[in-house]
């Protein structure tokens, strides 16, 4: 995904307009427009405003897609949804991404 894509999917992901997402960090709607379509470059400080935003790291954004996109997506939606989760589903989350780390360092 490329950085406009990670922001369109994540904004979505909220439920947000462009123009809400706009407000949120100061910029025009248009702005987040360009930003999606990748035809504006993202400088920094916007990048660690929505980072905050949606709870993930700059880095999700500047990351090439693949594993740690995907750990990004998982938790920007543990993130989201997590106080509806049980607490039990959340050890049995926390559980199997520790087995998957656990596994990846013994390999």
């Amino acid at each position: 995904m490329t950085i406009g894509e990670k922001i369109k999917y994540l904004r979505l992901g909220k439920g947000m307009t462009q123009a809400e997402l706009g407000t949120l960090i100061s910029k025009k709607k248009s702005t987040i427009s360009m930003y999606e379509k990748d035809k504006r470059p993202v400088d920094v400080s916007t990048i660690k405003k929505l980072s905050t935003i949606f709870h993930v790291t700059p880095d999700y954004f500047l990351a090439e897609s693949g594993v740690d996109d995907k750990a990004q997506r998982i938790i920007s939606h543990i993130t989201k949804h997590g106080d509806k989760l049980a607490e039990r589903d959340l050890d049995i989350i926390i559980n199997i991404l520790e087995t998957g780390i656990k596994e990846m360092e013994d390999e």
